[in-house]
Formats: C-alpha cells, sequence, structure tokens
C-alpha cells in the first residue's frame, strides 16, 4: 500500500494525528488543519494540544516505574527523577507549562529531602519568581497566565468544592474529585480565554472528565 498517496506519512499516521501526537508528546508546533485546531478552541479543550504539567507527570510516573524495577530506592530515586524530567523538559524546547511543572516538580522533591512539608502554593510561587527572574516578560505571554491561572485555580478553588460537595462513597470521591479540578482550572482560566479569544467554554467540565484521563 502506497502510503504517502493515501494520506498518512512515513509513521503510518494521518497528518492531523502525527501533528497532534507530536504537540502533546514533545509540544512542537506540527501544522494541524484549522478546522481542528479551531475544533478544539471551541470545545475548551485545547489545552490538550499544549504540554503541561499532565504530561511530565505521566512522563515521571513511567520513569519511576522503571527506576523501581530497577531496584532502585530512597533518595536517589528523585535525584535520577529530577535529572531524566530535566532532560525532558530540555527536550521539549523548554516551554513555559512544561518548565513550571518541572520547577513544582522539583520543590516537592527537595521539600522531601530536606525533611519539610510540601505546599502546592509556595512550589507554583517558586516557580513564578525562577521563571520572571530569567524572563521578566513572560508576565505577559498568553501561555505564562493560563498555565499559572489553571493551577493557581486547582490549588485555592478545587479545595473550596471539594469540602462542598464532601460525602457518598468510594466512586463519588473520585467523580467529585475530577470535577472539582476541572471546574477550578476553568473558572481560573476563564477570564484569560474569553479576552483573547472571546470564547466562553462551560462544557469543558463534561469534556474533560471523559478525555483527560481516555
Amino acid at each position: 500500500v502506497d502510503l504517502n498517496s493515501a494520506g498518512y506519512d512515513e509513521w503510518g499516521l494521518r497528518p492531523e494525528v502525527g501533528g497532534f501526537l507530536s504537540m502533546i508528546v514533545l509540544g512542537r508546533r506540527e501544522a494541524i488543519p484549522d478546522d481542528l485546531r479551531r475544533n478544539f478552541q471551541e470545545s475548551g479543550t485545547a489545552h490538550l494540544l499544549a504540554l503541561s504539567g499532565q504530561n511530565l507527570v505521566i512522563v515521571m510516573v513511567a520513569f519511576w516505574g522503571g527506576l523501581v524495577l530497577c531496584g532502585l530506592r530512597g533518595p536517589a530515586v528523585s535525584l535520577v527523577l529530577l535529572t531524566l524530567l530535566g532532560l525532558y523538559v530540555l527536550l521539549t524546547g523548554l516551554q513555559v507549562s512544561v518548565v513550571r511543572s518541572y520547577l513544582m516538580i522539583a520543590a516537592y522533591f527537595g521539600a522531601d529531602l530536606a525533611w519539610r512539608r510540601r505546599d502546592a502554593l509556595s512550589a507554583l510561587a517558586l516557580a513564578a519568581l525562577a521563571i520572571c527572574a530569567f524572563d521578566p516578560g513572560q508576565v505577559a505571554d498568553l501561555g505564562f497566565q493560563l498555565s499559572f491561572a489553571a493551577v493557581l485555580g486547582m490549588i485555592v478553588v478545587a479545595p473550596v468544592f471539594h469540602a462542598w460537595s464532601v460525602g457518598g462513597g468510594w466512586i463519588w470521591n473520585r467523580v467529585r474529585l475530577g470535577i472539582g479540578i476541572s471546574v477550578a482550572a476553568w473558572l481560573a482560566t476563564a477570564p484569560i480565554v474569553a479576552s483573547n479569544f472571546n470564547l466562553m467554554t462551560p462544557g469543558i467540565v463534561a469534556s474533560n472528565f471523559f478525555l483527560v484521563p481516555l
């Protein structure tokens, strides 16, 4: 079969699929059809096209599983993970959302290694200070604003929702956890999205609940 004539690339993927995978794995701005990009924006799922903490955590868990299977234990795991994740961050071109995630993870691991209490808000502040110290102009960057606003919403708003919706069994607790995070991220980023793209996407709460695990 001639893959090129059938519309597939050398890897046997349709161009839009290959472009999508390249964006969510390495953050490469490969060309995807305008209608597909617009569909992501209008459905409120454009964040799936960008690297974020979610991607970094998936990579971290994969590395962690391999290190544990190799018999590595204790603080050595944290140090090796930070090194490997740092190389991955370099591979993605030092995108702000990935750097933010890496610095927060480093702060968490650093707290463990120093026998200090973990604190998400402190880790987020540390990441913001480090990025702004290197490039103050990032404050005006849309990616910077969306990345930090979303995480800040998860830290501040999600616990309020979780406290309000407490009760029920194991299944409900998992459902309210996912909904709470999605609601918090949407509320925090909605003003930025509305002012820059003239879009309001409340459907993101339901779509994220199904699409993110998938």
